[in-house]
């Protein structure tokens, strides 16, 4: 099955997977400061007062589900818990693939420790000539948001495309002049996404800032939820009132999208990355540096306890929580090259 975007003027871009990314692989962290405001918030804003936990260590080994010479990353996990999407370079292009979790064939079987290692065949989930990534689920569809660009004549000004797999066909949802990326899936609905629409064109494009949007499912009703000066990215839904976005100083904030008031909820010693949400365990799950050192960090929102996480042997990169807060994605480096793995937090 082959798609063709005609009517969209998208363009390339190709980066590397670096561990900071926040919801798009391909695109660069971009920060837009002047010296008057680069105070730091670290001076301005108390410490969070959250608790320490013991450190925990996940049992267990990570089962790797995608395999080859080309990377994969970004996964998307389903609501039923049961398949994945995500995206996978193909000729030198970011392409979407899916993953159905509950069908498997025997890659390994050992007799002695009477263990077995399955192995899952990625379909295409669309075939275009297009670059597309970050793909994720509409929160109660089967519908897949992603964006998209398709050449590189005008780097980093993407836009976010709809594909109903029931109808078959690539809807345009969020346009601008600017760069549209990072979609976010709201429990109401709604999508969450940062632009450049409104940074306007004194600055180079890889110096402007983002804005944060809310929008209805079909690209109608944009609102935005904080400007420019805020620069907001890896925004990451909690419920249909709260995101999670990451500030200009790497910390995660809780932002109310009705009041726009704002709570830091992790400490400045830890300089924040991509971050998921689990609301069956109140826990976000984030990568981090700290001391020299990148990690992997749990923090429930409401009791404000932090504990840091240890995977034996895994940098986790990308990490998605399944909904029911059994397992976890994640993408992590083997042979050279990014691949997806999973792993139970329930010590199975």
């Amino acid at each position: 099955m082959s798609f063709r975007l005609i009517p969209f003027s998208l363009a390339l871009i190709f980066t590397a997977f670096v561990l900071w990314g926040c919801g798009s692989v391909g695109k660069i962290t971009k920060r837009s400061e002047t010296p008057s405001e680069s105070i730091s918030q670290e001076e301005t804003i108390p410490e969070p007062e959250i608790v320490e936990s013991e450190f925990l260590t996940i049992v267990g080994e990570p089962e790797q589900l995608t395999f080859g010479e080309d990377p994969s990353a970004f996964g998307s996990i389903h609501r039923s818990g049961e398949k994945i999407v995500f995206q996978s370079l193909t000729d030198k292009r970011w392409q979407l693939f899916e993953l159905d979790l509950s069908i498997s064939d025997v890659l390994e079987e050992d007799m002695e420790s009477e263990s077995t290692s399955m192995t899952f065949e990625a379909r295409p989930l669309l075939e275009t000539d297009t670059n597309d990534e970050s793909p994720v689920w509409d929160y109660n569809d089967e519908r897949v948001f992603f964006v998209s660009s398709a050449g590189e004549s005008a780097p980093l000004d993407r836009d976010i495309l709809m594909y109903d797999p029931t109808a078959e066909v690539i809807l345009p949802v969020i346009e601008s002049p600017g760069d549209d990326w990072n979609p976010v899936c709201m429990p109401d609905g709604r999508i969450v996404f940062l632009s450049e629409r409104d940074a306007g064109n004194e600055e180079s494009e890889y110096k402007k800032a983002n804005g944060l949007y809310i929008a209805d499912a079909d690209g109608m009703n944009v609102q935005k939820i904080a400007g420019e000066y805020s620069d907001y990215c890896c925004p990451v839904s909690v419920d249909d009132n709260h995101i999670v976005v990451l500030n200009k100083d790497d910390r995660l904030l809780l932002l109310a999208l009705e009041s726009s008031s704002e709570e830091i909820l992790t400490p400045s010693r830890i300089k924040c990355g991509s971050a998921t949400y689990c609301a069956e365990k109140d826990w976000l799950i984030f990568t981090g540096w700290e001391n020299g050192t990148s990690a992997l960090y749990a923090l429930s929102i409401k009791d404000k306890k932090i504990q840091q996480i240890a995977i034996a042997g895994y940098d986790v990169t990308y990490p998605q929580i399944s909904p029911d807060g059994s397992w976890m994605l994640f993408s992590s480096k083997i042979n050279g090259q990014y691949q997806l793995f999973r792993i139970s937090l329930n010590g199975e």
